[in-house]
């Protein structure tokens, strides 16, 4: 796995499906990560919470098939609970 350095984090975006009738609804643009694992010098964030980033200051990245985004803590706007 991807270890982010400093105060960085490696986030994975996260879909919600909405079900309506039957219709499966997907939200065309990402609102919501999840953070996959954090650098060293993360203080507010841990594994497995849920955040929502701006739109600037993070790094695509694919590993092993999959795609992520490598963020600064500064970066992320707010904390889902």
């Amino acid at each position: 796995m991807l270890l982010p350095l400093g105060k960085r984090l490696l986030v994975k975006a996260y879909k919600e499906t909405k079900k309506q009738s039957v219709l499966i609804l997907d939200d065309p643009e990402p609102w919501k990560y999840q953070v996959i694992e954090v650098g060293d010098e993360v203080k507010k964030l841990v594994k497995d919470d849920f955040v929502v980033l701006g739109s600037y200051g993070s790094m695509p990245i694919t590993y092993q098939n999959e795609k992520y985004l490598i963020v600064e803590e500064a970066h992320v706007l707010a904390k889902v609970t």
